[in-house]
């Protein structure tokens, strides 16, 4: 079934519709009972970890449909994230935050534990390194 929404300008469309399945070419939405498809490659890379019956922002542009985002689920929180103007990214976690790869971690608990892993670690420093603490051990 094709849903073409009548706008009346050139314009595009915007509007929430509700995942009703995720396909590996495309997902399904329902909007006002009516189902469409929209292809993955009209989909934001930002909709990553889309779940059936999430809600999403739509832009129709003519007959073409594309998904731009997701809107929150129930109990979920915007992403806490902060850049500010001396050019600082801060990410806040309330218990830890990790960066993960297959062969590396950083991690931050919420005890204020760091915890480095990985197969080789090097931290180079051109003027001093300073490593501090009650007790330092080196192998």
């Amino acid at each position: 079934m094709s849903l073409v929404l009548q706008s009346q300008s050139s314009s595009p469309t915007h509007f929430t519709a509700r995942v009703r399945r995720i396909n590996t070419d495309a997902i399904e939405l329902t909007y006002q009972q009516q189902i469409m498809t929209v292809p993955l490659t009209h989909c934001s890379a930002a909709i990553l970890g889309l779940q059936t019956d999430d809600q999403v922002m739509v832009e129709q542009q003519g007959d073409s449909y594309f998904v731009l985002h997701r809107l929150l689920r129930q109990g979920e929180h915007p992403l806490p994230l902060q850049y500010d103007a001396q050019g600082r990214l801060t990410i806040s976690a309330g218990k830890s935050l990790r960066l993960h790869t297959p062969k590396g971690e950083i991690l931050i608990d919420s005890q204020g534990c760091l915890s480095l892993q990985g197969q080789d670690i090097h931290a180079e420093a051109e003027h001093s390194h300073t490593i501090q603490g009650q007790t330092v051990k080196l192998n």
